[in-house]
């Protein structure tokens, strides 16, 4: 059994309202339920609401596939969990030149190590506002240094202040994705599978999710 989720709270209930119909046909097409919200945690920035709608699919799905609400399905002909390799636990894509996961698109197995990752990101209270909300824990749980002020275009940064610096009992379960699997604005893919848009106002987001499925 896989579930497809998704959050598209307050001015990003717009975009959810672009992504979902995609999101519908990629989970017709290849044997995903479907499970999206327009309501997100009050105690946390919004980011955050995906990591215990993920980990209460767990308890019922086999595999959950999360896709941001700012992210389209473009070539829906490939289902995802083609893609996970046996014994990984996350799959998800590194972006750009420091090669910096991104949890705007993830595919999550249900193990021990998967709720134990989830769990460990979301304790990392200290990053609740952090630029990267659940990112830079997510992060941190792998074992990369973070600066405490993160930029927020990953563009950016250097690499004296981000690295994998250190040892984590999860590395060995993520397995990263091509780029195809979300294409982003600074790291696009040639031919993107997922286009994801990220960094812009809610705005140019909707505007540029429509030109990416005209």
């Amino acid at each position: 059994m896989k579930a497809l989720c998704s959050i598209g709270a307050g001015p990003h209930e717009a975009l959810l309202a672009i992504s979902r119909p995609t999101f519908e046909a990629y989970a017709r097409r290849h044997g995903y339920e479907l499970i999206t919200s327009t309501v997100s945690d009050p105690s946390r920035p919004p980011a955050w609401s995906k990591v215990p709608m993920i980990r209460e699919a767990l308890a019922t799905y086999e595999l959950v596939l999360w896709i941001d609400a700012d992210a389209v399905i473009v070539d829906g002909s490939r289902d995802i969990a083609d893609e996970l390799e046996p014994g990984r636990s996350l799959a998800l894509v590194r972006h750009g030149e420091l090669q910096v996961p991104n949890t705007g698109v993830m595919l999550w197995r249900a193990d021990d190590v998967a709720r134990g990752l989830l769990d460990r990101t979301w304790n990392a209270t200290r990053f609740i506002d952090h630029p990267w909300w659940e990112n830079a824990a997510l992060l941190d749980a792998l074992g990369y240094e973070l600066p405490s002020a993160l930029e927020r275009r990953w563009r950016r940064l250097r690499r004296r202040s981000f690295r994998h610096a250190r040892a984590s009992p999860f590395t060995a379960a993520v397995q990263f994705l091509p780029l195809e699997w979300n294409s982003v604005y600074l790291d696009r893919a040639e031919a993107p599978r997922i286009v994801h848009c990220v960094g812009v106002p809610v705005e140019d987001r909707a505007r540029d999710l429509r030109a990416a499925l005209s």
